[in-house]
């Protein structure tokens, strides 16, 4: 009996987690930032001298490593104010894919949010971001980033979880050179969905238990 009622509650409650998972995709920081209540920006400010660049296998900052697809010596990239890369200059410090390699970055546990300006050297270049939970793939978006240069825009792209998962990976691969992103932000969102019952997954809940102790009665008296 003791194994049933158990059984039955672990469907309930995997039940409950799979129907309140969702994941929001956001194109507006203010907006993004609303939903936080836990919030680290990384802005690549003071790693390197403005007017030059850093290139490596890997960096790790804040908790946070950034990598190129697969890793490799000097691929990826960090970029001073007005660093001179590929001759096209920035306007803050930047992270850049050394190339037109795919770049991942690689979060620390229990982050439920994460977003970034993402731009590319070529103004208006198309790409495509991913975003990996504990479980597999969460999100892909065909995106059109804006230009990191100086006097550009970049483009923001952020991402809320909630329903227990966790953000692991996002991944950012361009059509064109030289992928970047800046002030990447990462966090903790709001009380996840998963924490607030569905009626009708309690209302399961309520029938099974209310069937399965009628039934051990039963068998009871009998």
């Amino acid at each position: 009996m003791r194994q049933l009622v158990a059984g039955l509650l672990f469907g309930l409650l995997f039940h409950m987690h799979a129907a309140t998972a969702a994941v929001a995709f956001f194109n507006n920081r203010a907006a993004f930032e609303a939903g936080l209540t836990s919030e680290t920006t990384i802005t690549f400010e003071g790693v390197v001298a403005p007017n030059s660049f850093v290139v490596g296998s890997s960096f790790t900052l804040n908790g946070v490593t950034f990598t190129t697809i697969p890793p490799g010596a000097s691929e990826i990239g960090i970029s001073g104010p007005t660093g001179p890369v590929a001759g096209n200059p920035y306007q803050s410090a930047v992270l850049f894919s050394n190339g037109n390699r795919p770049f991942s970055v690689t979060l620390p546990a229990g982050v439920t949010a994460a977003g970034a300006w993402f731009g590319n050297i070529s103004r208006n270049s198309p790409g495509t971001i991913e975003l990996f939970g504990s479980g597999g793939l969460l999100d892909t978006q065909a995106v059109t980033v804006g230009d990191l240069g100086v006097g550009s825009s970049e483009t923001f792209y952020g991402w809320i979880v909630t329903g227990g998962d966790t953000i692991a990976t996002v991944t950012e691969s361009s059509a064109l050179t030289f992928a970047g992103l800046d002030n990447f932000s990462f966090g903790v969102a709001g009380v996840p969905a998963a924490a607030v019952s569905e009626p009708g997954s309690l209302a399961l809940l309520v029938l099974a238990l209310s069937t399965t102790i009628g039934f051990s009665r039963t068998r009871k008296n009998s």
